[in-house]
């Protein structure tokens, strides 16, 4: 849902099952949130995601993903993706080319950098 964890600022850690798609903004302002593990089976992912997240240090990414929204990790302290998938998989996702608009970039699982910089 959009939302879904909004201003749980006591939150450190999320491991989340069983979705298929992550709401907009839906861990906004999680303040004290290090790392976010996105689960295999989540299709797409909303818009502003990580927004406030000013802790944030790791999210991994699945390659199960076929849409990821607006600025999904803006306003947020991330420096890396993690992509649980190859290269060629990461193509084939519906994405905005300024998904790393603050980041340095996206890694696969194989060690393959994806992107480097931003935009």
């Amino acid at each position: 849902n959009d939302y879904a964890f909004y201003n749980c600022s006591n939150i450190t850690e999320i491991i989340l099952s069983n979705i298929t798609v992550i709401g907009n903004y839906a861990f906004k302002n999680c303040s004290s949130l290090l790392v976010l593990g996105i689960p295999t089976g989540v299709t797409k992912i909303g818009d502003y995601i990580t927004s406030g997240c000013n802790s944030l240090i790791e999210v991994s990414l699945p390659n199960t993903l076929r849409e990821i929204g607006e600025y999904p990790f803006s306003a947020s302290s991330l420096t890396y993706l993690v992509f649980r998938g190859y290269q060629y998989e990461w193509e084939t996702i519906n994405k905005p080319k300024w998904i790393t608009n603050n980041i340095r970039g996206v890694r696969a699982i194989d060690g393959a950098i994806l992107i480097n910089g931003g935009y």
